[in-house]
């Protein structure tokens, strides 16, 4: 994520979203601003080896994609998503960071890359296309 958006701004935007707040996310510093997915138990698909769901991935990938959008003060509609699960996801800390490719004037599109312990061995990535309105 880039500058423009503070850890503060997302976790205000996140403590009014019942949804994102079931899913326990809260953001951090690592380098640039990034959405965490603490590894909560009930987020487990198959009790054993302890891999995320990847419902949950595909969750936390567009709230990260959305959240980003809705920061910089902008209303937004998602019109698609897609996630891509590169590896299975054990039960862990889970980062995500978002980047918007192109912003238009209602349209943006935005790429979500998700890792956990290392940065450049990527376990999930999502690709979203959203209406956005800045308002009045």
């Amino acid at each position: 994520m880039t500058a423009a958006v503070s850890v503060d701004d997302l976790d205000a935007l996140i403590a009014t979203d019942p949804y994102l707040s079931a899913l326990g996310l809260h953001a951090a510093m690592d380098g640039d601003v990034v959405l965490v997915l603490p590894p909560l138990i009930r987020h487990v698909a198959i009790p054993g080896p302890d891999l995320l769901h990847g419902g949950v991935i595909a969750a936390f990938l567009e709230a990260a994609a959305s959240l980003h959008l809705r920061a910089t003060g902008a209303a937004v509609r998602a019109v698609e998503f897609t996630s891509d699960f590169l590896r299975p996801v054990p039960l862990a800390p889970t980062y995500a960071a978002a980047l918007v490719l192109r912003r238009g004037r209602r349209l943006a599109s935005v790429r979500v890359d998700a890792w956990q312990t290392d940065r450049d061995r990527l376990v999930a990535v999502g690709h979203g296309r959203f209406l956005v309105d800045a308002g009045p």
